[in-house]
């Protein structure tokens, strides 16, 4: 499962709690915090548990796509 930050209030979820707004005008949608409403602030988190970090890597595992932050990272294969 993939986790957000928010930047703005701190919030962390997974991507389906995020709100998500449609502009008509402008075709554009919106990921809004659903906890503080700041638009389009969100970072990628890692995804163990308990872990807060950005995630900035990543690999296909049994149990789905993993992301995670250099220290949980799955080095050398």
């Amino acid at each position: 499962m993939i986790l957000f930050r928010c930047t703005e209030c701190e919030w962390c979820g997974n991507e389906g709690e995020i709100v998500r707004f449609s502009d008509p005008e402008s075709d554009q949608v919106w990921s809004v915090c659903p906890q503080c409403r700041a638009a389009e602030q969100f970072e990628n988190i890692c995804d163990e548990p308990g872990c807060k970090k950005v995630a900035s890597c990543g690999w296909p595992s049994d149990g789905g796509y993993r992301r995670t932050c250099y220290d949980h990272a799955r080095l050398g294969g």
